[in-house]
């Protein structure tokens, strides 16, 4: 595990909300990427990203840049480079809800471990 301090003035958001998944879709090799699926997202959405078929966007949070009934695309996902995402790949969505986010007050660092992402050090917060 490592520690990583937290800049003065810096605010940390935990989701609140269970994580449910939308259908897969086939997504396409382009600066900002179209999955191709039954849609029910708005533009400006903000989902995060699963694919056993790309490993790089595995856990990305992206943002909707526009939304039709039959796909989504994602604003900053660039697949264009085809050795990283080859043709035909499939990728899951995960929306996030805005007022599902509770502020996590008073922490001065976390500490990342491997398995387990980010949290905080219990012990730097009096509570070990």
């Amino acid at each position: 595990m490592r520690k990583v301090p937290l800049p003065d003035g810096a605010k940390l958001y935990l989701y609140t909300a269970a994580l449910t998944a939308l259908a897969a879709g086939a997504m396409s090799n382009a600066a900002h990427a179209v999955v191709t699926v039954v849609n029910d997202l708005q533009a400006k959405a903000v989902v995060v990203i699963t694919s056993e078929d790309y490993p790089e966007l595995e856990r990305r949070v992206a943002r909707v840049k526009s939304a039709t009934l039959d796909s989504v695309t994602l604003d900053g996902v660039d697949t264009s480079d085809l050795t990283k995402f080859p043709e035909g790949g499939e990728v899951s969505r995960i929306p996030l809800v805005a007022d599902k986010w509770q502020r996590l007050a008073h922490l001065s660092e976390l500490v990342v471990a491997h398995d387990v992402g980010l949290g905080f050090n219990k012990q730097s917060q009096g509570l070990w």
